[in-house]
């Protein structure tokens, strides 16, 4: 039983097929297990960093892509990962007032009634038992629980606001019609302001910010997540959606993720944890883009690399020596290389047609196993062919 070669299809199915009956097989012994293994490794593909069909490329050689590797030396991480705000307790609560201010929530406050006033006063429509004739101004505290109701609806989910105030045995939730009436909160829902609508600037005029509404909240967490905790070295750029089906001109579809119509948004996280420490919301057009143009100064780049290198300059994220990784969308020798010059390195997968990857990448034909790499001062670009094949680029090192 020993002889017989475990990685010939034909012998193994002549073996199993002599017996009669499955009780002729008494089992493997210590010396067939020995064979097998040395057959499935013996068959397993190993990497090959020197295939034959590696050539160079004038274009490349010109460029400086070479087929050889050499020492690179980085700039050391500067920073301390730690949580910037001491902290009394570690309940729920405390962490949430790490990020949302009682100045915020003051504010929010201030243009809620506001808001409410006006539109009692201005719309002749209304009949006199109206809810908003009835508005009573709200308070700090009455926000803070209503707020507290908004987050307790995103764990407890029903397919209508109203059901949370039912009295139905089998949809009753004491806790909503415990701390605030059905009528208050939809009073205070169909108010809830952050800021005054005499100060939009309409579409189509300069200073146009679609997210008018909602921009003193995005600038406080943007502050905030920063300022509450310094990462570690290793960070996440990636981009997320926040589900919306709703009317809306910057709305994005897109059939390959799990959440298909929402809010495109690009964030920055800890690697390791995830926490995230700063985002921006994709309307079309871009202020992370403004910010990116201050750091490259007159240097021309594509779209992808102004919103790596503009977000993470807004998070204060350049010149620390962090190590960013990223998936194809965003990966280029372009955004490589202006990070290299920022102290900030980068490593990720690569589309073989992105503009400035060297050509021995893109058009060496490599067999199964077979990897080649061309570096470029602090870059390295990889293709390791394993069905299928992987592109990668990098500049980091350890």
């Amino acid at each position: 039983m020993a002889d017989i070669d475990w990685s010939d299809d034909e012998q193994i199915n002549e073996f199993f097929n002599d017996g009669d009956s499955e009780d002729d097989f008494e089992g493997f012994g210590p010396e067939d297990l020995v064979d097998i293994n040395r057959n499935i490794l013996a068959n397993l593909p190993i990497f090959d960093f020197s295939p034959e069909n590696d050539r160079d490329f004038p274009d490349d050689l010109g460029n400086g892509w070479l087929c050889q590797d050499s020492d690179v030396v980085n700039a050391p991480f500067t920073r301390e990962s730690k949580l910037n705000n001491f902290m009394q307790s570690n309940e729920p609560l405390d962490f949430l007032k790490l990020f949302i201010t009682d100045d915020f929530i003051n504010e929010l406050v201030f243009e809620t009634n506001k808001f409410a006033e006006v539109k009692a006063n201005d719309d002749e429509s209304l009949k006199e038992n109206s809810r908003i004739k009835k508005w009573q101004l709200i308070t700090l505290d009455e926000m803070k629980v209503f707020l507290s109701l908004i987050i307790a609806m995103g764990l407890v989910k029903k397919s209508d606001i109203q059901q949370y105030w039912s009295n139905s045995e089998v949809m009753d939730t004491p806790f909503f019609w415990n701390y605030m009436s059905r009528d208050r909160f939809l009073a205070i829902h169909s108010n809830l302001h952050l800021v005054d609508n005499e100060r939009q600037v309409q579409r189509g005029h300069v200073g146009f910010d679609p997210l008018f509404k909602i921009r003193p909240f995005i600038t406080l967490i943007m502050e905030r997540f920063p300022e509450v905790y310094c990462p570690e070295k290793e960070l996440s750029f990636d981009e997320a959606t926040c589900g919306w089906k709703g009317n809306l001109r910057f709305k994005v579809y897109n059939p390959a993720k799990p959440t298909k119509f929402g809010i495109k948004l690009y964030q920055v996280c800890e690697a390791s944890s995830g926490y995230c420490i700063g985002f921006d919301v994709y309307t079309g057009c871009s202020q992370i883009g403004e910010q990116a143009d201050l750091v490259l100064g007159e240097n021309k780049c594509n779209t992808t690399t102004k919103v790596v290198i503009g977000l993470l300059s807004r998070c204060g994220l350049l010149d620390n020596g962090h190590h960013v990784y990223m998936d194809n969308y965003y990966v280029s020798p372009e955004l490589f290389t202006e990070l290299e010059v920022l102290n900030t390195y980068a490593c990720g997968t690569l589309r073989k047609n992105r503009l400035g990857v060297p050509d021995a990448i893109k058009k060496n034909k490599l067999k199964c196993g077979e990897v080649i790499f061309r570096r470029k001062e602090g870059l390295l670009a990889v293709n390791a062919f394993n069905h299928p094949p992987c592109y990668s680029q990098c500049s980091k090192q350890k």
